[in-house]
């Protein structure tokens, strides 16, 4: 018999971990009631196209096609691990050993999904993330803490940090929108350490989570965005002046880099990481609320920012 071991909640998504009784666990991920719109369903197709792709430490886990629930309501998963890699990476040893390993095996994991031909029989769209950033910039609203962080952002990033930043949204978009193709690969959409599983009971593999996002786009998209969860990692714990842990968040960069067997534009994927910090700021105001944090991490996003326009986000130059 199935029972819960832990709940995650947000106003974007909702999470819930059940042990099957059997050495296995099931993930069930649904929309949280402040997001605009449910989870795709990949069609035959593109679940065929998937499922050619996952090879490697880290298998691509797609969402059980034979749930009672539809895909706009809930994505059903069955993966060995109760739990993410981000909920790991808190724990103060940083599990190094797990981490790499499965960063690694992330980076090999989108590049095999990018070597894959997004299927005509499903139209994929442009990644929902940038059309969510770039509508919180136009509009300046949304639930929560929204309004009040817009405020912030345009008082500490100024107008031209906020130009960029909207034309680099723009460029995602138009990109994945593109009707000859050209520079556009499949996308996961967004790939994160929360959507990455490390299995239980077998070292060193895992799951990454994949089906609700899925886009079309450059690769730099899937490429910067995990990319921008550790620069994020690495900036906080710089900030707070924790040296060994900035190093161990940018090796792991190293390490996600590493795995990834395509070639990408290093600035393009420095420009996807701001926007990612970004959006994560975004999405805790909207999402879960106010944190007296808020405005220092935007000061810190000025300045990725700023590395990211000049291409040297990733080169440390």
């Amino acid at each position: 018999m199935a029972t819960v071991i832990a709940r995650y909640a947000t106003g974007y998504l909702r999470t819930t971990v059940l042990d099957d009784g059997d050495g296995g666990y099931v993930w069930v991920r649904r929309p949280g009631p402040d997001r605009l719109s449910g989870f795709g369903r990949p069609c035959t197709a593109v679940r065929a196209a998937l499922t050619r792709a996952s090879t490697g430490p880290v298998l691509l886990a797609l969402p059980d096609a034979g749930s009672s629930w539809p895909a706009s309501v809930a994505a059903v998963y069955r993966v060995d691990g109760p739990s993410s890699l981000a909920a790991l990476l808190q724990q103060d040893d940083g599990t190094p050993s797990t981490a790499t390993s499965m960063l690694t095996g992330l980076g090999t994991a989108l590049g095999h999904l990018h070597g894959q031909v997004s299927p005509p029989e499903q139209r994929l769209p442009p990644p929902a993330a940038a059309r969510r950033l770039a509508g919180w910039l136009r509009h300046a609203d949304g639930p929560r803490a929204a309004a009040r962080l817009h405020r912030h952002t345009a008082s500490t990033l100024g107008r031209r940090r906020l130009s960029a930043v909207e034309s680099w949204c723009a460029d995602l978009l138009t990109a994945g929108s593109a009707a000859d193709g050209v520079g556009r690969v499949p996308l996961h959409g967004a790939p994160s350490t929360a959507s990455l599983v490390p299995a239980r009971h077998h070292s060193g593999m895992g799951h990454l989570l994949i089906g609700e996002d899925l886009a079309v786009g450059p690769a730099e998209f899937d490429v910067g965005w995990p990319v921008g969860e550790l620069v994020e990692l690495r900036e906080r714990a710089a900030r707070r002046g924790d040296a060994s842990a900035a190093e161990r968040h940018g090796a792991l960069i190293d390490a996600f880099l590493s795995g990834y067997p395509r070639r990408v534009a290093g600035a393009a994927v420095g420009r996807v990481a701001a926007l990612r910090f970004l959006t994560h700021l975004h999405d805790f105001a909207a999402y879960v609320g106010w944190h007296d944090t808020l405005p220092a991490d935007l000061t810190t996003v000025a300045d990725v920012i700023d590395a990211a326009w000049l291409g040297a986000l990733l080169t440390g130059e």
